[in-house]
């Protein structure tokens, strides 16, 4: 977990899937065995990072797009963002540009949207874009 120095107040590891208690052949002979289907980890820090933006103070639309998503802030401040791939791949970053981000690919997308003073405010939303 990349955590830039900070403290951490909180800590949550969380994982589900299942388990059986039925004897298998092979390698695990005798034993029961379980699985994992997904697995995430929360942390919370301290500090004055916010890492969640109020959803007035930015606009994103439309979603779903054809490739032109627009975006807008109230205090109409520079908006820097980060454009991930499902997967968690950077696949762009910047400013937004005349309250517009151009998307070429169709797909679904992760993005992260910086504001507030030193880009402190984050807000994150999914963007599928359809061509």
């Amino acid at each position: 977990i990349p955590l830039n120095g900070k403290n951490i107040d909180k800590l949550g590891i969380f994982i589900y899937g299942g388990a059986s208690g039925n004897i298998v052949d092979g390698p695990c002979v005798g034993k029961s065995y379980s699985w994992i289907d997904g697995m995430g980890i929360n942390s919370t820090t301290t500090g004055t990072i916010s890492t969640s933006s109020n959803s007035s103070e930015l606009s994103i639309y439309p979603n779903p797009s054809s490739g032109v998503v627009n975006i807008t802030s109230a205090d109409k401040k520079n908006i820097s963002y980060e454009l991930y791939s499902l997967v968690g791949e950077l696949i762009a970053k910047g400013i937004i540009d005349n309250e517009q981000l151009a998307i070429h690919e169709k797909g679904v997308y992760i993005l992260k949207l910086y504001t507030g003073f030193n880009a402190l405010n984050v807000c994150t939303k999914k963007i599928i874009v359809i061509k």
